[in-house]
This record gives C-alpha cells, sequence and structure tokens, in this order.
C-alpha cells in the first residue's frame, strides 16, 4: 500500500530546482556584461552552488534557527570585508591585475566607487533576502544562501592568492586589497558548508521517521 501524498518526503518541486537555475545563469550573464571578465572570479562560486543548492535546500528546509545566527554573521563580516576593500581600492586594482573591467559601465582599468558600492550593496540585498527564504520556509530564495557561502569561500582561497601573485602591484611586499579579512570568509564558509549540509540531513532523517511511525500508526 502506498503512503498518502501526506505522508511522503517532500524533497522540492520542480519549480525550486528551476527558478534558481534560471536566476544563476541570468545573474551571471549581467554580472560579466556589467563588470567583464574579472568578475568570473564570482560566476565561478555561483555555478558551484547550484549543485550543492539541490542537494540540500532544494530537498530538505532545516529549521531558521538551524542556519540563520551562523549565516548573519557571515553576512557581518562581508561588509567588514567589503569596508578593507575599499578602504584599499580593491576596486581599481583587482580588475587591473585581471586584464581591466572591458565594462560598459565602468571604462578603463577599474571598476570605480560608485559602480562597487552599488553591486555590493544589491549583493548584500540579495543575501539577505536568501535569509527570508529560511524564515518563511520557502526554497528558491535559499539558492542565495549558498551562493553567498561558495562566494565566501572562494574569497577565502582567492585573497591570499591575489597577496602572493600581486602584492607587488600594489606597492607591497605582502598585501593586495582583502587580505586581512579573508581568513574569516574561509572560516565561516567552511563551517556554513558543514552546517547546511548537516541539518538538512537531520532535518531529512527526521522527516522520514516521523513519515515511518504515521504510516505504521496508520496500518491495521
Amino acid at each position: 500500500m502506498n503512503a498518502p501524498a501526506s505522508m511522503k518526503l517532500h524533497d522540492g518541486s520542480n519549480a525550486s530546482a528551476i527558478v534558481p537555475g534560471i536566476v544563476c545563469v541570468t545573474l551571471a550573464a549581467m554580472m560579466y556584461a556589467a563588470l567583464g571578465w574579472p568578475i568570473i572570479v564570482l560566476v565561478v562560486p555561483m555555478l558551484a552552488a547550484y549543485p550543492f543548492y539541490l542537494l540540500t535546500f532544494h530537498r530538505h528546509l532545516p529549521s531558521p534557527s538551524a542556519i540563520l545566527p551562523l549565516y548573519l554573521l557571515a553576512i557581518a563580516w562581508q561588509f567588514i570585508h567589503m569596508a578593507e576593500e575599499f578602504a584599499t581600492d580593491f576596486q581599481y586594482y583587482f580588475p587591473l591585475v585581471n586584464g581591466g573591467a572591458h565594462s560598459s559601465l565602468a571604462p578603463g582599468t577599474g571598476w570605480g566607487d560608485s559602480l562597487f558600492i552599488t553591486f555590493n550593496m544589491i549583493a548584500n540585498a540579495g543575501f539577505v533576502i536568501g535569509a527570508l527564504g529560511i524564515v518563511l520556509q520557502h526554497r528558491p530564495p535559499t539558492f542565495l544562501i549558498c551562493f553567498f557561502t561558495f562566494g565566501m569561500l572562494w574569497n577565502g582561497f582567492g585573497h591570499p592568492a591575489l597577496a602572493y601573485l600581486y602584492h607587488d602591484v600594489y606597492g607591497s611586499s605582502w598585501y593586495f586589497p582583502g587580505l586581512l579579512t579573508s581568513p574569516g570568509h574561509l572560516l565561516l564558509s567552511l563551517a556554513l558548508v558543514a552546517r547546511i549540509w548537516r541539518s538538512t540531513r537531520a532535518h531529512a532523517a527526521a522527516h522520514r521517521n516521523t513519515s515511518r511511525g504515521r504510516l505504521q500508526g496508520a496500518q491495521p
């Protein structure tokens, strides 16, 4: 006898898989059009975040208390990281070492202050919307949590690599903009990956046990 639909483990709808995928491709194209080749460093983690989303939030949504405290702490750290980048002219030096911005919005070798701030503020607003996905138990926005997490992970490795390769471009013996706060990105992103994976797996196990108990209780 098949279990009623209400007793089956809900693994997410097709829409909750397709919509983030469309958003992922659209945002990647828009970011490249606006910011040029250097922004590929964010497109890569965005694409990597999508299969992670399909394996986690798309299948099982944990309680907000399992994710939000660490996630909000990570967002707060992102603001601190952005402040370091802005104060040390990351918006000029990073496009410079990556061949220039190649952007109609920011001609020349740098993105400029206005574009840098605008892009980051819009991105951070999106990451807050990701938190609402957990609070409201609505799957598609939680893709933004995965994107943010993988972007931070990329930053955690990327900034030390930039400092190693291009510190001389910045006129330093060891520093490149964003380096000092990047270890926080690495630690918080690794913690988020582990927290998301464990909490979604735990939620799935609890859901299966509950469904199995209901099914057994319904049997004569």
